[in-house]
């Protein structure tokens, strides 16, 4: 399939949003496949220095502006974006944002002969606009987002988490092969080794250079301020992850219960959290501590390393000195692999305490409940892409085919 498919995109541009910075530097690694397949990258983003730097490196970009006075944007967005839960967009601000990036894509469709989009997550305002704009076309698209387990990133046409296609129609999987189960198990070995550092822990606000342009250049109207309020301030602002959380902590090195019940969190602001379920961290945890008092074992949670909230940290530590739940700040795999139950509402977690064939209680949306044993075999080892998302390699052809045929399951 991928020869003809191949076959029909040379000379073809390829769309890919980039809203920050990590998102670049992810994104052009891919350029070098991008070329060698007779390809050229075209690239829509909201930030000004990003759009002034890749101008310089000679690629095709657009910067998302401000529309012209004379011009009248009449679509009405009225979804709930990240942007719109989280309040960094006002309804006003979002209305402009999707209008402005969607207005922006139809002159790039209109200008390149675009075969495919590459968005990574895609529920921000302007990955609405751009996936509206590409389904009105009839224009293919990826989604990509971190798999939380090393090495590897989901990929999918549709979207990722509850949006995505693997979601709606688990019983894509049953269409793949079974992986040797020599390979499975000697991958499961090593991975149980390594243990399930949550990724997110990873990603720390990083200042670069291009901020303090970005600025200025937001403040002589140059482009669109995709957040309210001054960009300064925002990042001058104290954003330290787990700043309380080790308040009422188990030590790691103290022994834990012989039975337990485990209750991972959520980072307040997630996807997860906001767009697929109908659970609170807080909610969550009440739940979970009923849960635990009917099976008459001892409850543990833990503060995601990367919450910020300290009025989140701060709730969440108030419950569980209330109902004598313990803090933990012990590694989430050690958690888990001594559990008796996990309880989470969508958390990789979940995930890992499936690859150790733990009981999992799922509170919110989730793509990893219909995983039977067979099911997560060939989600680990086929659905998954094997792209190290914090490494600066570039992908390979081989594996750019392989995004490029997940546009067509």
């Amino acid at each position: 399939m991928a020869k003809r498919i191949l076959s029909k995109m040379k000379n073809s541009s390829l769309l890919f949003y980039i809203d920050n910075y990590e998102r670049l530097y992810f994104f052009k690694r891919f350029f070098s496949a991008v070329y060698s397949l007779e390809m050229n990258p075209v690239v829509i983003t909201s930030v000004p220095s990003i759009h002034l730097r890749l101008k310089v490196s000679k690629i095709k970009t657009y910067l998302i502006k401000r529309p012209e006075k004379n011009k009248s944007h009449e679509t009405e967005y009225n979804r709930n974006s990240l942007d719109l839960l989280t309040g960094t967009q006002d309804r006003k601000l979002s209305n402009l944002v999707y209008n402005s990036a969607k207005s922006l894509t139809l002159v790039i469709l209109k200008n390149h002969n675009i075969i495919l989009a590459l968005i990574f997550n895609g529920s921000s305002t302007v990955a609405h606009a751009i996936s509206d704009s590409l389904n009105e076309n009839s224009i293919k698209k990826v989604y990509f987002e971190l798999a939380n387990i090393p090495g590897k990133i989901f990929v999918d046409p549709d979207g990722v988490n509850a949006q995505s296609r693997l979601f709606h129609s688990p019983n894509i999987l049953d269409e793949f092969s079974p992986p040797p189960s020599f390979e499975y198990t000697r991958w499961r070995e090593w991975y149980l080794s390594v243990g399930n550092k949550p990724l997110q822990a990873n990603l720390k606000n990083k200042f670069y250079l291009g901020n303090i342009l970005d600025a200025l250049l937001y403040k002589i109207g140059y482009g669109i301020d995709l957040n309210k309020g001054s960009l300064i301030s925002r990042l001058t602002k104290k954003n330290i992850p787990g700043s309380k959380s080790s308040r009422g902590i188990l030590e790691e090195e103290k022994a834990l219960p012989d039975r337990y019940v485990f209750i991972p969190l959520q980072v307040s602001d997630d996807t997860q959290l906001l767009l697929n379920s109908d659970f609170t961290n807080a909610e969550a945890l009440i739940y979970a501590n009923k849960e635990a008092i009917k099976r008459g074992l001892p409850l543990i949670v833990k503060i995601h390393p990367a919450e910020k909230s300290e009025k989140e940290i701060d709730k969440i530590t108030a419950i569980a000195k209330d109902n004598n739940i313990t803090i933990s700040n012990s590694s989430a795999s050690r958690l888990v692999s001594h559990a008796s139950l996990i309880i989470t509402i969508n958390s990789s977690v979940g995930l890992d305490a499936l690859i150790r064939r733990k009981e999992v209680i799922f509170l919110g949306k989730t793509l990893y409940e219909n995983l039977t044993y067979d099911r997560l075999e060939k989600y680990i080892y086929h659905y998954l892409l094997n792209i190290n998302y914090f490494n600066q390699q570039d992908i390979s052809t081989s594996t750019f085919n392989m995004i490029i045929e997940r546009a067509y399951i």
